[in-house]
């Protein structure tokens, strides 16, 4: 069933070389750069004050405390990634199976080249799409079905180009769901350390938006010194 699904997915992109370079395109930067805008987007999202004006609406504060909650989960479930990769060591399918490739075989072997030493099992990139579709389903259904779409497309590009098993794909939305559910149970008790951690931007402007950058700007190139910080942990 897997193998199937994995040809069904890599015949659909692998129609014509346009559709597959635009694969390879979309399936690199284009996930971070969404979480980046909306994880931006939703910082600013929200009403005015502390308290809502009607059921079912969110204060800005509220949606800045999940922010964070959202920021924080992305990191835990990548470190529960990478060491779910050191237990089970799972070649890529681009490494492991024959697809149909219709580039350019040194643009091709270039890119196997970078993700030869990379296990594949859980995917990361399915546990930042995860995690962030959940928390914006949380704070804006209608915006969270587009998140959700979106994510499934990226990460349908993902097991098409052989970058991840179907299976992978699974295991890292699993991690991506669970760990951001717990984090909103978790809202409540922590409101207060939150709240507090959010009034730091009014009174620290300068200082806390600075690092706020950083952290997006950290989260747009995937999270790379991370990854590189658990390895070396890790290994």
């Amino acid at each position: 069933m897997e193998t199937w699904f994995l040809q069904l997915i890599n015949h659909w992109i692998a129609r014509s070389p346009a559709t597959f370079y635009q694969a390879l395109t979309m399936s690199d930067r284009m996930p971070w750069l969404m979480a980046a805008i909306v994880i931006t987007a939703l910082w600013y999202a929200g009403e005015r004050g502390t308290v809502p004006t009607a059921p079912g609406k969110r204060t800005r504060l509220q949606n800045r405390t999940l922010v964070i909650l959202t920021l924080a989960s992305l990191m835990v479930g990548f470190i529960l990634a990478k060491g779910l990769q050191g237990f089970w060591q799972r070649p890529r399918p681009l490494n492991d199976f024959p697809l149909q490739v219709p580039i350019e075989p040194s643009v091709w072997e270039a890119v196997r080249q970078s993700f030869f030493a990379v296990d594949s099992f859980p995917s990361d990139h399915a546990v930042m799409l995860f995690v962030l579709a959940t928390g914006v389903i949380y704070v804006n259904k209608r915006m969270g079905l587009i998140v959700l779409v979106a994510s499934i497309y990226f990460a349908l590009l993902r097991i098409g180009l052989g970058f991840h098993w179907p299976l992978d794909i699974w295991a890292g939305a699993c991690i991506g769901v669970l760990v951001m559910s717990v984090a909103i149970l978790l809202e409540p008790i922590v409101h207060r350390l939150l709240f507090s951690l959010v009034l730091q931007f009014e009174y620290y402007p300068q200082v806390m938006y600075a690092l706020a950058f950083l952290v997006v700007f950290e989260l747009w190139r995937k999270f790379e010194d991370l990854f590189v910080l658990v390895s070396r942990v890790s290994g």
